[in-house]
């Protein structure tokens, strides 16, 4: 079954977030989903991707030309150690996330440019929450969600 081009960007998104390894030299292993776990069964490093609603931009005759916003949540399980240990991590997961989603700002030839909003923090039972919010800019024919518009 044929994907819209929001789907196969957010597969992309994923797939690009399951890179995020120590093994491939990032700070933490993440475990990549697109739909939260409750808060029993939350691990250290899940990533949760979360689509926000599109914003329809100004398009190019025969396009819609849109903004599809992404909540990227990740969960690190706070320690009795120093909050500087705490600081340090979540400034290194920022930058592993960062660095992945700008390896391919196109998101495999899909979008026109992948944006990154600054990222938020917030606090979770045992779990300390930041939410990276990267943008991605892209269009599709008018009449057609699954026909992608040129880069």
């Amino acid at each position: 079954m044929p994907h819209t081009i929001t789907e196969l960007i957010t597969q992309n998104l994923m797939t690009t977030l399951r890179g995020v390894s120590r093994g491939k030299g990032a700070s933490l292993n993440l475990h990549v989903t697109d739909q939260d776990n409750d808060s029993e069964t939350r691990i250290d490093g899940l990533c949760v991707v979360i689509p926000d609603d599109p914003e329809l931009l100004d398009s190019p005759l025969g396009w819609h030309q849109l903004m599809q916003p992404y909540r990227v949540v990740v969960y690190l399980q706070r320690s009795e150690t120093a909050k500087s240990a705490l600081r340090t991590r979540m400034a290194n997961a920022i930058g592993d996330i960062h660095k992945a989603l700008k390896v391919d700002p196109t998101r495999g030839s899909l979008a026109i440019h992948t944006f990154i909003e600054p990222h938020e923090t917030a606090i979770d039972g045992e779990f300390d929450r930041l939410i990276a919010r990267p943008r991605v800019l892209f269009r599709h024919l008018i009449d057609d969600p699954f026909s992608q518009g040129g880069a």
